[in-house]
């Protein structure tokens, strides 16, 4: 216990010593820069009043010359005042000269003008006196020239509506045999119809008969009485059509006058016909064509082919309905067959 006290008051001590010693370190150190911190100032203050003097020096240099200059440049200010004061003087002189000169000329110049533009202004009144007497004349003649046009072409428009109203009766002379030749046309076209039309009714009225015979033998047996022998069938055919009704014969056209006047050219007017089946060769060309271009559609047709979009129609729907050709997607293909 005693070694464990001895040993930190000799620590202690040894310490306390430390901080003497640092402190006396520290002290000297002060000392050391405070001594130095004073020279060093001394030394500024020295360098600063040098400095001062140095400057107060250079600055009564600057000043004197820049007096001196500011004395040169006011000289030389003052010599090219002078000078330009000279020169705007002589300047003045000159355009005094120049401009009384101007004036003299501007004034000699306004006479000729003056008398230039008398003898012009005498000019162009003779040429407007001359030209309006020229006008005058030229008016009376277009005058006359239109009073003479305007009475030709009266005369010509009085010429013009009597051949119009010769042409007028004519075609409707033209219209009227027109209509006729229709009428007969369509009157005889029903008589063919509805004699058609009674043939297909008795000659189905008799395969109704003959069915229902042979339905009932069928069913009962033979009758005891033997029925009437059945008339013979008549074939099918449509009686023969009419000939065609020639159209009216060309009315006489009154002669042209000396205006002509354009005639409507006469419509040729077709009997009316039933609806039939495209023609072979129509359905031959179609068959053809798709043959060597398949996949086309109906609006393809009707241009490479020169047949209208009803021929085309009615040759497909015939090609159609006989297994010759077969529809895909609104296209048109060909049926190809075993044999072929």
């Amino acid at each position: 216990m005693t070694s464990l006290q001895a040993q930190w008051r000799a620590a202690q001590q040894q310490r306390q010593q430390e901080l003497a010693n640092r402190a006396q370190a520290v002290r000297n150190r002060l000392s050391n820069l405070t001594m130095e911190r004073d020279h060093n100032t001394q030394a500024l203050r020295q360098n600063l009043t040098q400095f001062r003097d140095e400057l107060a020096l250079e600055g009564d240099l600057f000043k004197e010359q820049c007096q001196h200059q500011d004395q040169q440049r006011r000289m030389a200010v003052t010599t090219q005042l002078q000078g330009f004061l000279d020169d705007r003087q002589q300047q003045a002189q000159e355009t005094r000269q120049n401009l009384a000169e101007f004036r003299q000329d501007l004034a000699q110049q306004q006479a000729e003008l003056l008398q230039a533009a008398q003898v012009a202004d005498r000019s162009r009144h003779q040429t407007a006196q001359a030209r309006h007497r020229q006008t005058q004349a030229q008016v009376a003649h277009l005058h006359a020239d239109r009073q003479q046009q305007e009475q030709n072409l009266r005369q010509d428009l009085h010429n013009f509506r009597h051949h119009l109203a010769q042409v007028h009766n004519a075609d409707t002379q033209y219209r009227q045999a027109v209509h006729g030749a229709i009428a007969q046309s369509t009157q005889a076209f029903l008589q063919e119809a509805q004699q058609l039309r009674q043939i297909q009714a008795e000659e189905q009225r008799q395969s109704l008969q003959e069915h229902r015979a042979s339905i009932s033998t069928h069913v009962w047996g033979t009758p005891e009485s033997l029925p009437k022998a059945a008339a013979p069938r008549r074939p099918l055919s449509s009686p023969p059509r009419p000939a065609a009704v020639p159209g009216p014969a060309a009315v006489p056209r009154p002669a042209p006058v000396a205006i002509a006047a354009p005639t409507p050219a006469p419509v040729a007017v077709a009997a009316p016909t039933p609806a039939a089946p495209a023609a072979p060769n129509t359905q031959d060309q179609v068959y053809n064509y798709l043959k060597q271009h398949p996949g086309q559609r109906l609006a393809d047709l009707d241009v490479p082919l020169g047949l209208t979009r009803v021929q085309v129609g009615d040759a497909l729907r015939e090609l159609t309905k006989q297994g010759k050709i077969t529809q895909q997607d609104r296209a048109y293909f060909v049926q190809e067959t075993p044999n072929s």
